[in-house]
């Protein structure tokens, strides 16, 4: 097969084909696609540079603080949690293996793109941490997925309730906005449009506000969720909403993470916040995730990345010092040019370190 045919012939890569994302009787299709793109890319999915914390530079970002902030800089920092990559797919794979033992039945893998996703919205990235997660996990998976599709809401329109069961997963969940307000909110309200009764309370995005909300009594769908970390945030989210829609949500979960607010003092999370702020707007560092994994630093609003990657000294903006070996910038490497301080906007663009495996899938198709 020419090279160039993958981009020419796949749905996954060719918008002229996107409206078969939305109609059944393109399911092997589908399926065939996947399987072309998981050929080419089995072979690159685990990642190359890990990032790991060098307690003594750390120590050296640390006091190039004022006195009297270093005691807020420790308490930051020495919270982290920092996940290897051998750590992470170990862990994964235990929660494929109990999804393995706890669904026997024909389901959908939903890939996770954005509900507003159509036939005339074609301007999404699928090669993003799910795609590149349900890669990981292919081989392990004793029941393969019956059919994929770009998003939950559009696979209950086709499939509930003939079919009962669909699959989500991503390496972690920070705030759960993503999981649950993306995703899971709007499958439940698809399966009410779908609901004949009129005994059903229409969800309203101010429901968790309620002093009181119903339990959904009957549950219409099965959406199981390989997540293996998950901020105490997020899964709170998670149990709200499948008790509350006719969602029936079964997490796979190893480990919940605290948000630095259950960790951190009170007193001093409103002093960090002063000094992060000079930074970042309308960002509470209380709400933020104090892990990163091997693969991947998370982004300014899930953790504590203008440290962990910009290397940004809190009261005084001039100062930046990175302590993390793979965040550093080589001008002599190509995948680090984004990392350079000196660049435009540097503070506020979103740096990846490492750049994880799906940022280059594009380039490996091309090969």
């Amino acid at each position: 097969m020419d090279k160039k045919d993958i981009f020419e012939t796949n749905l996954f890569l060719n918008k002229e084909y996107y409206y078969q994302h939305f109609h059944i009787k393109y399911r092997k299709k589908r399926l065939n696609d996947f399987l072309e793109i998981y050929r080419k890319l089995k072979d690159h999915l685990i990642p190359k540079d890990e990032p790991v914390i060098n307690k003594n530079e750390m120590k050296k970002y640390i006091e190039m603080h004022k006195k009297e902030n270093q005691p807020y800089l420790e308490d930051l920092l020495n919270s982290v949690v920092n996940v290897s990559f051998k750590e992470f797919y170990h862990t994964l794979i235990q929660m494929v293996k109990r999804f393995n033992r706890t669904n026997k039945k024909k389901y959908i893998f939903v890939i996770g793109v954005g509900s507003n996703a159509g036939a005339s919205i074609t301007n999404f990235n699928i090669f993003k941490s799910n795609l590149w997660i349900f890669m990981l996990i292919y081989k392990y998976l004793r029941v393969k997925p019956y059919d994929i599709m770009l998003n939950l809401n559009t696979s209950i329109r086709l499939y509930n309730p003939n079919l009962y069961d669909y699959l989500l997963v991503d390496d972690c969940s920070y705030s759960g906005d993503q999981v649950v307000n993306k995703v899971l909110y709007v499958a439940g309200t698809e399966l009410l449009y779908k609901e004949k009764k009129n005994d059903i309370t229409f969800l309203t995005r101010d429901l968790f506000q309620k002093t009181m909300i119903p339990v959904a009594q009957n549950k219409k769908a099965n959406i199981h969720l390989i997540i293996p970390y998950v901020s105490r945030t997020a899964y709170d989210k998670i149990c709200n909403i499948s008790l509350s829609t006719q969602l029936n949500v079964k997490t796979y979960v190893k480990y919940l993470i605290n948000p630095y607010k259950n960790i951190v003092d009170e007193k001093k999370i409103k002093k960090i916040n002063q000094l992060y702020g000079k930074f970042y707007k309308g960002i509470d560092v209380g709400e933020l995730i104090p892990i990163f994994f091997g693969h991947k630093i998370a982004d300014s609003v899930s953790t504590i990345e203008l440290i962990l990657i910009k290397g940004q000294v809190l009261d005084d903006k001039k100062k930046k010092y990175v302590f993390i070996d793979a965040c550093k910038y080589d001008k002599n490497d190509l995948n680090k040019m984004d990392l350079n301080p000196a660049n435009k906007s540097f503070i506020q663009k979103t740096v990846y370190c490492p750049i994880p495996p799906y940022v280059h899938f594009k380039k490996y198709l091309k090969k």
